[in-house]
């Protein structure tokens, strides 16, 4: 927008990409964790248990942040924002603590010996992991659709409260 200074759109553009790596890292730690506590035959089970998990919590947010949020209030989305960041800490400490295993000091690192293509094809012979990668494609897109297009522009698009569009979330 005019007028919009280039230190808040650096600033905007660091705080999503600081999002995104933060995404990414719980999401890759929770696979980690999940690659090393379960065996073989449960690794399928407990991924897809997690993406559930995830989406029942999407539901579950959406007519819950809007009922908090019936109208735009910047103090009050900011303490939403501040409590949620809280509790989400604490929810994942207590989840995981005590689940990483002591390991021996004197344990020698291998490197392993799978080469990321060799991975990627069986991946991708396999049907189920290939349903799976679209699942998780498509998810992301609709959320990404929803979240930072829809509920964004959805006051100006299409003259909707922000209440009123949060709870398109639950219907994705």
């Amino acid at each position: 927008p005019e007028g919009t200074s280039l230190v808040f759109v650096i600033l905007g553009i660091a705080s999503l990409c600081m999002i995104g790596f933060g995404i990414t890292v719980s999401t890759i730690a929770l696979h980690a964790l999940i690659v090393d506590r379960c065996s073989k035959e449960q690794k399928g089970e407990a991924m897809t248990m997690v993406w559930i998990i995830t989406l029942v919590g999407y539901i579950i947010a959406s007519p819950v942040y809007s009922m908090l949020l019936p109208s735009y209030d910047h103090a009050q989305l900011r303490s939403i924002f501040v409590v949620t960041s809280i509790l989400t800490f604490l929810f994942t400490l207590v989840g995981v603590w005590g689940m990483e295993k002591r390991q021996d000091e004197n344990r020698v690192y291998k490197k392993p010996t799978h080469k990321f293509g060799d991975i990627f094809r069986s991946l991708s012979k396999n049907p189920h992991a290939r349903l799976l990668f679209i699942f998780i494609a498509l998810t992301d897109f609709f959320f990404f659709s929803q979240e930072y297009v829809l509920e964004t522009f959805g006051e100006e698009v299409f003259k909707l409260s922000v209440a009123h569009t949060t709870t398109f979330s639950l219907y994705m």
